[in-house]
């Protein structure tokens, strides 16, 4: 007998099989996406309760620390104000006992802050006056002295307080260049540029706009003063002083002449010590745009000494 196959003949079981597998992979996809969705929700929850343990722990201190904060770098500005209309820049004799007198009210009134954020909730809008009224001699004395020691040890000057005069080293003086000569170099312009972007410009303390090489003493006061120098000299020389006199003489001149150098300033604070040097006047610069850690750090100190005394409570 002879068996014939058809060429369109075919196996029953392989479209079957086919449809078999693809329906176990396609449950076998939604079986795993609803495992990583039930995985991400549990993810989800637990990051929700970590969250939510860590703003009840931490939350109720960084609002009073943010408070204090507050209270702290708005005297600082008023302290600055006040050195502003009476004349008294960073580089006044007085200006580091008046400094330090408006970092020790600052603390104060950080602390009086911390404490009225307390007593918010039992008095509202009253707190802060409650606060001052709940105050005693030993918490004043102990917040003035936390703030002005914080203030010291995150190296921050009292005299830096008061505002910058625009012919002197500014409030954030803090790193210059030796320079001979009304010019400075090429080199000397690249390192003046870093340290505008580390300290910022010395007088206001901002760190954007065009960076100028500012030269201590100005060029124009600098030449005067060597100018009176080489005059004075000269006329000891018309009175028939003698050779050794005028050389001891110049010796002393040239010492007690400061070395000028370059400190990185702002485009706007070198218009305006143009000004200054040109009519020789004394104009001041508020400094209010150069925050630094010890604006911010003294106050959260002494905002969080009430915290701890809240805790033991």
């Amino acid at each position: 007998m002879q068996l014939c196959f058809s060429g369109s003949w075919r196996f029953p079981f392989p479209h079957n099989v086919e449809t078999m597998v693809e329906g176990v992979r396609r449950r076998l996809k939604r079986s795993v996406a609803e495992a990583r969705s039930l995985r991400l929700r549990k993810v989800g929850d637990r990051a929700k309760r970590e969250c939510d343990l860590f703003v009840g722990c931490f939350g109720p201190y960084a609002m009073q620390a943010l408070a204090a904060s507050v209270g702290y770098g708005a005297t600082l500005c008023v302290a600055q104000g006040s050195g502003y209309y009476c004349g008294i820049s960073c580089v006044s004799t007085v200006a580091p006992v008046v400094g330090a007198m408006g970092v020790g009210a600052a603390s104060v009134v950080a602390g009086r802050f911390a404490e009225a954020y307390k007593l918010y909730p039992e008095h509202g809008p009253k707190a802060f006056l409650k606060s001052w009224k709940k105050a005693d001699r030993t918490d004043i004395l102990v917040d003035a002295f936390v703030g002005m020691v914080a203030c010291k040890l995150l190296g921050g000057r009292f005299r830096t307080v008061m505002p910058s005069d625009v012919k002197f080293p500014g409030a954030f003086a803090n790193k210059s260049i030796v320079v001979k000569g009304p010019k400075a170099g090429e080199y000397q312009r690249k390192e003046n540029q870093l340290n505008f972007k580390q300290s910022g410009c010395h007088h206001c303390g901002t760190r954007f706009g065009r960076i100028i090489a500012d030269h201590q003493p100005p060029n124009k006061q600098y030449t005067a003063m060597k100018k009176s120098a080489e005059a004075f000299e000269n006329m000891s020389e018309r009175f028939g002083a003698g050779r050794y006199f005028r050389a001891a003489w110049g010796f002393l001149i040239e010492e007690s002449l400061p070395s000028q150098r370059l400190f990185p300033q702002c485009g706007g604070c070198s218009k305006i010590q143009a000004n200054a040097v040109r009519n020789n006047k004394k104009i001041l610069v508020m400094h209010w745009g150069g925050l630094r850690p010890f604006h911010v750090a003294a106050g959260v100190l002494v905002g969080a000494r009430y915290h701890e005394d809240k805790n033991r409570r």
